[in-house]
């Protein structure tokens, strides 16, 4: 299934330290241990799987913040500028006080509208790979548990035909034996 090179994981159930690669090789041994009806990996592929969710919730959270500074900084940076250019056209704004210059108008429309289309195709982005890792979660632990519940129904099946056997077995054993007594006090008896 995988080959002894790599990035360095190792084939333990441990989760690999600093590479996405180990994680992936965790995942393919899981995912063989599943395939293979090997029970002992269903909690390891569970931690992983919630592993990998608060990974990503991680980097959103990151994602945000580091966003939210960015503004922060465009912001101070744009009051900076304003405060500069306000004292060089203060004269002209009491004289043009009754108007916007239209060029300016259409800047600033501009530039909202871009910072407001980079912010939505950013949320939109992460908010997709959060639904993508959820589907592929669902997918997996239901992938999981229909390969559980056949395991159980295989193991129960043997269960239940061994229990009729014994069963078989004591019936017939309990009408033989008087059978087999009494014949042997009428033969022994003659």
């Amino acid at each position: 299934m995988a080959n002894d090179e790599g990035g360095g994981a190792s084939r333990s159930t441990e989760p690999a330290a600093g590479s996405s690669s180990g994680t992936d090789v965790e995942l393919l041994y899981l995912m063989e241990a599943l395939r293979t009806g090997d029970t002992r990996f269903h909690g390891l592929f569970q931690k992983f799987i919630d592993r990998e969710i608060k990974h990503v919730r991680e980097l959103q959270g990151i994602a945000f913040t580091e966003r939210d500074k960015a503004l922060g900084i465009q912001y101070t940076e744009l009051l900076r500028r304003l405060e500069g250019l306000n004292h060089a056209h203060e004269q002209a704004r009491e004289k043009e006080r009754d108007f916007v210059n239209r060029e300016a108008f259409d800047t600033f429309v501009q530039r909202t509208s871009d910072d407001f289309g980079t912010l939505r195709t950013e949320i939109q982005t992460v908010a997709r790979a959060a639904a993508e890792v959820r589907e592929g979660a669902a997918t997996a632990l239901a992938k999981a548990l229909t390969e559980q519940n056949a395991v159980n129904d295989t193991r129960f099946s043997k269960i239940e035909n061994a229990q009729a056997k014994i069963l078989g077995g004591l019936v017939l054993a309990t009408f033989i034996a008087p059978l087999i007594s009494g014949l042997i006090v009428y033969l022994l008896s003659k």
